[in-house]
């Protein structure tokens, strides 16, 4: 007998239910990631990955990237807000949830640059953190403007067989949402997608 990687994963549910019975399901996994499963995965790369998310959460401060961004963003908000919660905010869980749902995880990134994309995002909302420390709570929460920058950084932290541009990175992933099965009912500009995948093709991504 062999587990699908959708069974695999369903069974972190379970095991974390057991694990620990009075947890909503959401923080029972996302602790159960945090203590039996991460300390064992990628533990060479997840220093270096910080700097790098580091690095790339500078870039989401381009004008082109930001533009690009809220194209994106326009089309995905109505599926992110189907994963979020009443503040239109996501805890670890959900955020896991969406990317692994389209496929961002696993095919562009790791588990443990997941993980540090999404709390070294959570760092980043200044005012609400003021809050938090202020009631002694740990940020562990991210609005959608951050959740589109996760897009963005993941998209810098992929390894393409190709030398390419920051843009194209962007673009690349762009395209791998809208192309995804979730989104292929939803009226985009189809020629955008043409031009896009063929740009990509041209170089060689």
């Amino acid at each position: 007998n062999k587990m699908n990687f959708a069974l695999f994963i369903k069974s972190f549910e379970l095991i974390a239910i057991k694990l620990y019975p009075d947890m909503f399901l959401d923080d029972a996994v996302s602790l159960f990631l945090d203590l039996k499963i991460e300390p064992f995965i990628y533990k060479k790369s997840r220093y270096n990955d910080k700097n790098e998310i580091k690095k790339a959460l500078n870039k989401m401060e381009n004008q082109n990237i930001k533009e690009i961004l809220k194209k994106l963003g326009d089309i995905i908000y109505p599926f992110y807000i189907e994963f979020a919660d009443n503040n239109k905010e996501m805890k670890f869980y959900q955020f896991y949830e969406f990317y692994m749902n389209l496929k961002l995880f696993p095919e562009m990134i790791s588990l443990s640059q997941m993980k540090n994309i999404f709390y070294i995002l959570c760092d980043c909302n200044i005012n609400r953190n003021k809050f938090l420390e202020k009631n002694k709570i740990i940020p562990d929460k991210i609005d959608f403007n951050f959740f589109l920058k996760s897009l963005g950084i993941s998209s810098m932290l992929f390894n393409f067989k190709n030398i390419i541009s920051d843009i194209d990175r962007l673009l690349y992933i762009y395209y791998f949402i809208l192309e995804s099965r979730n989104f292929r009912s939803i009226n985009t500009d189809k020629n955008i997608l043409k031009k896009i995948e063929n740009n990509l093709k041209n170089k060689g991504v």
